[in-house]
């Protein structure tokens, strides 16, 4: 793999630069393939910005030093996809316009909506009610942009919302398959506003416990370093009541990423995330 992505730079540099130096290709690989782990993090903010459109900044740039940076950014992000655990992870706190690289947006009902716009700085939720629930054999019909990872991690967001009715709620979603799934959210379950950890393993969804928690902004953690994941709940982010730990364990891809719920009342549900942030374990 990594002998196909160096002959893929030195082809590409010959193609689209009227004169290439041998010293310049070779610089560009060797800084990308030599890169330590803590060098990720800042290419890792370029790469998303530069992945897109790379063919296009190819065929205007005719600098071969610019060009190599650029193709060895790409290699990058593609290093860290086919190993996760060489990047320290991902920070999206949603100043853009639109989602950074590596997020899905999945509406199954195609009725949901996301903006960036009335809350500069946050990534908005707008779910018209109704059917939006994320529960049983097929229910999955939430709202959620998720992305695909692999391995331990720490998840983190902060989340405005004012569940009024049951069952509204917004949040992190884990998602091995439809059996293996863990949900931390802020919600509303038959009156009671509070964070709640909801899970399914090979076996009917539970709820895991619940604390209460009367506040419309609150930050939610997920922590799955082992063979388990633990949730938390913060009204601060600076002190944090553990909600539960269940059994989640992955030895294959899987998705992360934010829901909103509202599964049986008609009135318009509108949840606000002020960031979202993925460490890796050690």
């Amino acid at each position: 793999m990594r002998k196909l992505l160096i002959f893929f730079i030195a082809f590409v540099l010959v193609a689209c630069s009227s004169k290439p130096s041998q010293g310049d290709v070779e610089t560009a690989i060797a800084k990308t393939l030599e890169a330590k782990p803590t060098e990720y993090a800042k290419q890792a903010e370029a790469t998303r910005q530069a992945i897109a459109p790379t063919q296009t900044v190819v065929k205007q740039n005719t600098d071969a030093t610019a060009t190599a940076q650029t193709l060895a950014a790409t290699v990058t992000a593609l290093a860290m996809l086919s190993n996760p655990q060489a990047s320290p992870g991902f920070s999206d706190d949603f100043g853009s316009d639109r989602l950074q690289t590596g997020w899905m947006w999945e509406d199954p009902l195609g009725d949901s909506r996301y903006n960036f716009t009335d809350i500069p700085g946050s990534l908005r939720f707008i779910v018209p009610g109704f059917n939006h629930d994320f529960w049983g054999s097929d229910g999955f019909e939430a709202p959620r942009i998720l992305q695909n990872i692999r391995g331990g991690f720490i998840a983190q967001t902060e989340v405005t919302i004012n569940p009024a009715r049951f069952y509204q709620g917004a949040g992190i979603l884990v998602q091995q398959d439809s059996m293996n799934w863990v949900r931390l959210e802020i919600g509303n379950l038959l009156g009671d506003k509070g964070a709640y950890l909801f899970y399914k393993n090979n076996a009917p969804e539970l709820l895991a416990n619940s604390i209460g928690l009367n506040f419309e902004i609150i930050s939610l953690r997920l922590e799955h370093c082992d063979n388990s994941i633990t949730g938390y709940a913060s009204v601060d982010n600076q002190n944090w009541q553990q909600i539960a730990t269940v059994p989640f364990q992955a030895d294959t891809v899987f998705k992360i990423g934010l829901m909103v719920t509202s599964s049986r009342q008609s009135s318009e549900l509108v949840a606000d995330f002020a960031y979202f942030t993925l460490k890796f374990c050690p």
